[in-house]
């Protein structure tokens, strides 16, 4: 990490990493500035970038039979909606 003293204030630089940017910008098909910004928040590698920037339902979400009483509140959801009936959501 470089370090950077000013008047006031102690700056703490990210590490210069331009050969791990330009190949995660040319691995993923991503520009500098982007592939930079990934970096330095520790995506090093094409399969983190991929998990990260494009998720997927199946993936992300978690099944919605695991929750508990899940067909109750979509029994409600429909009986509110064919009444025409408000509804809130938490």
């Amino acid at each position: 990490m470089n370090i950077l003293q000013g008047d006031r204030y102690l700056w703490k630089l990210p590490q210069d990493n331009k050969e791990t940017v330009l190949a995660l910008a040319v691995s993923c098909s991503l520009s500098v500035p982007v592939a930079q910004t990934l970096v330095e928040r520790g995506f090093t590698t094409k399969e983190q970038v991929e998990d990260f920037l494009f998720t997927t339902l199946e993936k992300d979400v978690p099944d919605v039979a695991l929750m508990q009483d899940a067909q109750k509140a979509v029994d409600r959801i429909a009986k509110a909606i064919k009444w025409r009936k408000d509804f809130s959501i938490w």
